[in-house]
C-alpha cells in the first residue's frame, strides 16, 4: 500500500505533501511544473498497476489446478 500511497503524491518537492489546486496563486511557469510532477506520478501509478496485474496473472498460471480432477476427488457419490 506505501507504494501506491508514494506512486500518486507529486514529486515535486513544492508540492508534497499539499493539496495544490492548479492555477490557485500559481504563476505559468508554477502550473507548469506541478502538471510535470502530476504526469510523473500518474505515471508511477500506471506502472505500478500494470506490474500488479502481470504478477497477479503470473500467480493464476501458477496456481492453476485441474478442476475435473479436484471435482471427481470430492465427488464420493458419482
Amino acid at each position: 500500500m506505501r507504494e501506491l500511497a508514494d506512486a500518486i503524491e507529486p514529486k515535486h518537492p513544492a508540492y508534497r505533501g499539499k493539496r495544490a489546486d492548479p492555477g490557485y496563486g500559481m504563476s505559468i511557469e508554477q502550473q507548469k511544473v506541478f502538471q510535470q510532477a502530476w504526469m510523473e506520478s500518474l505515471a508511477a501509478l500506471f506502472g505500478l498497476i500494470i506490474s500488479s496485474a502481470q504478477e497477479i496473472e503470473e500467480k493464476r498460471t501458477q496456481l492453476q489446478l485441474d478442476g475435473e480432477r479436484l471435482f471427481d476427488s470430492m465427488d464420493a457419490y458419482r
